[in-house]
């Protein structure tokens, strides 16, 4: 295994803790546009933390906000994944995969035109996102719980 593969790894780790545990099914939607090493991380970092990656390679959306491919979709919607991460080329935010997935109570990760260079040492990805997500949970409670804005 190459140093930059169990570097990636070792980034990947973070998004998966905040999101699943051992034993959990993660479906990674990847496409040939983007580098192969970021779904090898991705899948090697499931696999470290004892969850089970699949991953499915498409060719690229013609566009942002293009649904993946059908089967992907299908993949994505069964009861049996627990985590989906798009790790595309072209934003799928805006697409109708997303809809479903909020409409199936499924938890999701969007990880869209990403590139190796943001996972590098001091880069984006070493931020602190245990905190952001405290922070995060704080506010989704406030919005949750909330009844009106004064």
């Amino acid at each position: 295994m190459s140093q930059k593969l169990i570097e990636l790894a070792r980034v990947f780790q973070t998004p998966l803790k905040l999101n699943a545990k051992a034993g959990d099914k993660i479906l990674i939607i990847t496409d040939t546009g983007m580098d192969p090493l970021l779904w090898q991380g991705l899948a090697t970092a499931a696999n470290c933390l004892d969850m089970e990656p699949v991953v499915t390679v498409m060719t690229p959306r013609a566009h942002h906000a293009a649904n993946p491919a059908s089967p992907v979709v299908h993949a994505a919607l069964d009861p049996e994944v627990d985590l989906v991460v798009y790790l595309t080329s072209t934003a799928m935010a805006h697409a109708r995969i997303t809809d479903d997935l909020v409409e199936a109570n499924k938890k999701f990760i969007l990880m869209e035109e990403l590139t190796v260079a943001m996972l590098a040492p001091g880069g984006p990805a070493w931020a602190d996102y245990e905190a952001m997500n405290r922070l995060g949970l704080k506010i989704a409670k406030v919005y949750t719980e909330g009844s009106q804005c004064a």
